[in-house]
């Protein structure tokens, strides 16, 4: 997934003629499709596709990247999933995609405080996009905890039932079968993704293993149970420095010695092993395999990159 073709994939939404479907997901994981009138569905279209737009146009300055790539510290950044690589607590969007035979949510049955999240369809039969809501972006305001009551014209009058405000923001948009993290706490915090980026990172550590360059590798171990450091370490897997630890290892060594920061903060043992017994040489270690230390073509000098993307050819 790139910027421009999910940008042209929402236009082409736009043009087309949408409606839109709310659904309850449930604290028992049942899902319930909710009845709207006509004005209420019309009005929660276009707080949604306004909120789509203001996040993801072609005017607006961010970056989309695959999941395995995040990183604190890149700014202006959507992470996204594809069908590949979606983990259990999300990969059920998937299969609700595919599925239009809901049953009807009824108060009979549950209650407003059985909701732990929002499911917006916005489209139609060939072309729609699916919202995640948590359960953090709407207040209830139940009946028995006060008198509720609103202005209607000149006089005020009282809401006979309880009260639902769902507020503009969402938390993931999937489309095609691309989920696009717009709230990374979310996914995070409330479904345990830190889980998911802790076991990549000790699963990760093995293709170091096969290196043989680190003296020990205990202390990288260690410091992957820093949710921080993990997701760096994962950026790696498929870097190109790898490759040439393997090939070309001398060529490495020289670069740690003559480089400021690395012959600073890197040692090498008697068998030019790398020592790693510090987070900050964790860190640096990271860094090199993620080749953040970078050269100017035209002034020479050396640098530190903290984030970075190739340039198209």
């Amino acid at each position: 997934m790139t910027k421009e073709l999910l940008v042209n994939k929402l236009e082409q939404l736009e043009k087309e003629v949408t409606g839109l479907e709310l659904y309850f997901f449930l604290k028992n994981d049942d899902i319930r499709l909710v009845e709207l009138d006509k004005e209420l569905s019309k009005n929660l279209k276009k707080q949604f596709l306004n909120e789509i737009n203001q996040s993801f146009s072609s005017d607006v300055h961010y970056s989309l990247m695959e999941i395995d790539k995040i990183d604190d510290e890149r700014a202006n950044t959507y992470y996204y999933f594809d069908s590949e690589n979606m983990y259990e607590k999300v990969n059920f969007l998937l299969d609700f995609a595919k599925e239009d035979n809901y049953e009807k949510f009824s108060l009979k049955e549950n209650d407003l405080t059985d909701i732990k999240a929002f499911l917006i369809k916005i489209g139609n039969d060939r072309n729609n996009i699916i919202l995640y809501k948590n359960k953090d972006g709407f207040n209830l305001l139940k009946k028995n905890t006060g008198i509720k009551f609103f202005k209607k014209g000149d006089k005020f009058t009282e809401v006979e039932g309880d009260i639902l405000s769902i507020n503009k923001k969402f938390d993931f948009l999937l489309i095609d079968d691309h989920l696009i993290i717009k709230n990374l706490n979310t996914l995070e915090r409330t479904l345990a993704y830190t889980d998911v980026i802790h076991k990549k990172a000790l699963d990760n550590i093995e293709i170091i293993k096969t290196l043989d360059f680190l003296e020990n590798i205990d202390t990288l171990k260690k410091h992957l149970t820093t949710t921080r450091i993990a997701k760096k370490f994962n950026k790696v897997r498929s870097s190109p420095v790898i490759d040439i630890i393997k090939k070309d290892l001398d060529r490495v060594i020289d670069f740690i010695k003559r480089h400021p920061i690395t012959k600073e903060k890197l040692k090498l043992n008697e068998e030019e092993k790398l020592i790693l017994n510090t987070k900050i040489s964790v860190e640096v270690f990271i860094k090199l395999l993620d080749d953040d230390y970078l050269q100017s073509e035209l002034t020479k000098l050396l640098y530190d990159s903290k984030s970075k993307d190739g340039l198209k050819k």
